[in-house]
């Protein structure tokens, strides 16, 4: 792959957190959504059951930093994160995008994980 095309995915990451930040801010985002995010993500990352653990160079950290968006991607309603969509694209004064192929990346990845985690924990 060409260091373009990888520049073009890293900036279309950046653009899907400006989408999660803005549907999280967003008014018609219920307030139980936002707490019930936040505190589900709070008790996964102080857990000490993990799916992979810390000590794992950068694994460990990654499956932290990725259920934060996990969980708004699945408890912010779509229309909310459409509508945050439209108005991240406007400001970049690009097309909008769809990411829902992220979503099922990161849920593939967590789920590889916890199946090697259990793997490991069996043997």
């Amino acid at each position: 792959m060409s260091l373009l095309h990888n520049l073009k995915k890293i900036h279309s990451i950046k653009s899907e957190i400006k989408v999660l930040w803005h549907a999280f801010r967003d008014v018609r985002t219920p307030t139980a959504t936002k707490i019930a995010a936040a505190f589900i993500a709070f008790i996964y990352i102080t857990s000490p059951v993990d799916i992979a653990p810390d000590l794992l160079p950068l694994i460990g950290i990654t499956d932290d930093i990725m259920i934060i968006p996990l969980l708004l991607w699945i408890f912010i309603p779509n229309s909310i994160l459409d509508d945050a969509r439209k108005h991240v694209a406007q400001q970049e004064g690009k097309k909008v995008h769809k990411h829902h192929w992220m979503l099922w990346s990161i849920l593939t990845i967590l789920a590889v994980f916890l199946l090697y985690s259990i793997y490991k924990l069996v043997q």
